[in-house]
């Protein structure tokens, strides 16, 4: 497998008529901005190129645009934000499987507003909810283990886990920090039903291509660090997609500076995608122009 390596944007920009950005991991990793993301936001601004970012975020997209505000990634950077916080919900007030609208919510607090005007009732025991609304780790230092009388209780009741981000890991300024869709994935390995919402499943994709205006696919450019969310995403919606290897697989990929600063180590990097069934378009160390 022989992948494009690009020392920046301005290589391929001219060939697409909008981007999806991925966020965590392409724009910041839970600190500011990264600078060289920022000016890569103004130059397509200036060239008068869509934007849509999209994260797996299990939140509504106007906390997200706030956090990013605060990061100095000002609104007037892209044309929208959609989450897979926002998919969950959509997917809920047009009716989910029908499902009664009580559910256990497992996740930190700060998180806990996500149905938050839908009607849609919080209670404690599974025997009382129609569905467990998985945002992530309570505390990002648990073990899995600490969720795992309430999987077996919700499978019991039958309850399906409806993940609001099917994302399993980010690394947090460098620090492994684990997400819903390693619970998700716990769920599903005791017998339970399983619902993902976001990347890499075309809802949230359809959602950007309506924000971006375009109809051809083949114009939309997709770029993240994840090979199952972004690059996997980018596959079934037959968008072109660049990967960032300098985000969530940089452990895993190694890099030859001595050919180019942030290459990463070809036969590794083949390896992974073929692991993953994903293969990008093309290939950058982080997003530059």
């Amino acid at each position: 497998m022989e992948i494009a390596f690009h020392r920046g944007l301005s290589a391929l920009v001219e060939r697409y008529d909008g981007l999806i950005l991925d966020v965590w991991g392409v724009l910041h990793d839970g600190g500011p901005a990264f600078p060289a993301a920022l000016e890569v936001l103004k130059r397509l601004a200036d060239r008068g190129t869509p934007v849509v970012l999209a994260s797996n975020a299990p939140r509504r997209a106007a906390r997200v645009a706030q956090t990013l505000g605060d990061k100095g990634i000002g609104a007037e950077l892209y044309r929208r934000v959609v989450t897979s916080g926002d998919a969950l919900r959509a997917a809920l007030g047009a009716g989910l499987s029908g499902l009664a609208k009580s559910y256990c919510f497992l996740g930190p607090e700060a998180d806990g507003d996500l149905l938050d005007d839908l009607e849609f009732k919080r209670v404690a025991r599974p025997a009382d909810a129609a569905f467990i609304l998985g945002v992530g780790f309570v505390d990002v230092t648990d073990e899995i283990a600490v969720y795992e009388s309430l999987f077996r209780e919700g499978i019991a009741h039958g309850l399906p886990f409806l993940c609001a981000n099917p994302d399993r890991m980010v690394f947090r300024q460098g620090v492994a920090e684990p997400c819903a869709g390693l619970l998700a994935e716990r769920y599903a390995e005791l017998g339970g039903e399983v619902h993902h919402f976001g990347k890499p499943h075309p809802p949230v994709y359809r959602v950007c291509l309506e924000h971006l205006g375009i109809d051809d696919p083949k114009r939309v450019l997709a770029v993240g660090d994840g090979l199952e969310t972004d690059i996997a995403g980018a596959k079934r919606m037959a968008f072109d997609s660049l990967l960032i290897t300098d985000g969530l697989l940089a452990g895993k990929l190694g890099a030859d500076r001595s050919a180019l600063p942030g290459r990463p180590l070809p036969g590794r990097l083949a390896a992974l995608c073929r692991e993953a069934d994903a293969f990008p378009s093309a290939v950058m160390a982080r997003l530059v122009w």
